[in-house]
């Protein structure tokens, strides 16, 4: 029997999500083309809905080693990359476009965008769609044009700011309505209770799939994914090879230490590439190897030592040189945030001490700032009971208690990795 042909390439998916600033992907070696999919922000609802955010897909050629410059849409609100503001008046915000940028970071390097939508408004008018070649009219006889590819959509009257290349349309102080969503160009503002805001439009190269209100992103901000064929490891029979992926994203993991061990004895040690892969050399065809994956060179860690586990239990495996490519997902190391406040009067607390417990084993302890904020880190996805208590020293003005009230601590309410919280703390009854 014939043996099975290795794969010359393996697909990879790296995804980016909403962080309110530009982002950047360093185009991998041997990648000459890759698949980007793009979803535009979601105009703001008020009593009527905003805009859905346009879709937008291209096969774009790339540059190995090059910069593509990744701007992911603000919505529901959050206006980043091009959405007008309603400036608090009955309307609401328009969304911000998606957007990638090749050979620049200026406007005119976007080689595919996808619209964002029109912002809604107090009455019964819907903003318009965002994405197409031209985004679509807010609703109302007032509502804001869509943008197109050559200029922005209209707005009301003449003298309101009007929509730009980039940008959805602002309301001027003072006046109500929709505002513009982001895109090529964007959506103009609307007027009043009867005047929602205009979607931005998409744009891309010929072929390009560019679709109105048909966001793919499972949140009101947009969605950016870039997919390619990377060259797969040559095959070889004592090396064992892989890619480490981080597991909330789906993006590659750079950086990291891949050993191959044998008992607590390394065989092998190398690290990830910029498209996480790796190769372990060197190794003995048909002996057993466990791999180990440490984020040794970020302080703190972004992730918590792990062994390859090819299931949920996330019991380390052996694994022998010369099988299939392994891989790794990566869960990221969380955090509880957020704030102490006196439960009597709601002021912030400063040097007040907090915990995150597992039972009774402390895992992080930390001392509010000046602004009563706090930070527990590098915490493993799951549930923690968090204490509040005044730091060791001095007299103590308030009693130590658990998140959210509790005296005691079967009586904690659970807060999970990623959480932020505002934790209210009661002083000692006197008199």
């Amino acid at each position: 029997m014939a043996a099975a042909a290795v794969p010359q390439t393996v697909t990879v998916t790296v995804t980016f999500g909403y962080t309110g600033a530009a982002q950047e992907w360093v185009v991998p070696a041997g990648v000459t083309s890759a698949t980007f999919e793009l979803s535009g922000g979601h105009g703001q609802n008020t009593l009527t809905s905003g805009g859905n955010g346009g879709y937008a897909r291209a096969v774009l050629p790339t540059t190995p080693s090059a910069t593509v410059q990744v701007n992911v849409a603000g919505g529901g609100g959050n206006t980043f990359n091009g959405g007008g503001v309603a400036n608090n008046c009955s309307g609401g915000n328009g969304g911000g476009a998606s957007d990638v940028r090749i050979g620049g970071v200026a406007l005119t390097d976007r080689v595919l965008v996808a619209g964002g939508g029109g912002g809604g408004t107090n009455s019964d008018s819907t903003g318009g769609a965002g994405g197409g070649t031209s985004g679509t009219s807010g609703s109302g006889i007032y509502g804001g044009g869509g943008g197109t590819q050559t200029e922005g959509g209209r707005t009301v009257f003449d003298y309101f700011p009007a929509a730009t290349f980039g940008s959805g349309a602002t309301l001027p102080i003072g006046y109500c309505g929709g505002a513009g969503g982001g895109g090529w160009y964007g959506g103009g503002s609307g007027l009043g209770t009867l005047g929602a805001g205009g979607g931005g439009s998409g744009h891309g190269p010929e072929g390009a799939v560019l679709t109105a209100g048909e966001s793919v992103s499972s949140d009101s901000n947009g969605l950016v994914t870039i997919t390619y064929e990377a060259p797969a490891p040559a095959s070889c029979a004592t090396c064992i090879s892989g890619v480490a992926k981080d597991a909330v994203t789906g993006a590659p993991v750079a950086g990291v230490r891949v050993r191959a061990l044998q008992g607590t004895v390394s065989k092998a040690t190398v690290y990830t590439a910029a498209d996480g892969s790796f190769t372990l050399p060197n190794l003995v065809a048909g002996q057993s190897y466990r791999v180990q994956f440490n984020d040794v060179n970020n302080v703190p860690a972004r992730y918590p030592l792990v062994e390859y586990s090819p299931n949920a239990s996330g019991v380390g495996a052996s694994v022998t040189p010369g099988g299939a490519l392994l891989d790794e997902q990566l869960t990221p190391y969380g955090a509880i945030s957020g704030i102490v406040v006196n439960k009597a009067n709601g002021q912030p607390l400063a040097n007040v001490r907090v915990r995150a417990l597992v039972g009774t084993t402390e895992k992080r302890t930390v001392t509010t700032g000046a602004d009563g904020t706090f930070v527990l880190p590098q915490l493993l996805a799951g549930n923690y009971s968090v204490q509040a208590a005044d730091a060791i020293g001095g007299n103590r003005a308030f009693q130590p208690q658990w998140y959210q009230g509790a005296f005691k601590a079967a009586n904690a309410t659970p807060v999970a990795s990623g959480s932020t919280i505002s934790f209210e703390i009661s002083g000692y009854v006197t008199g």
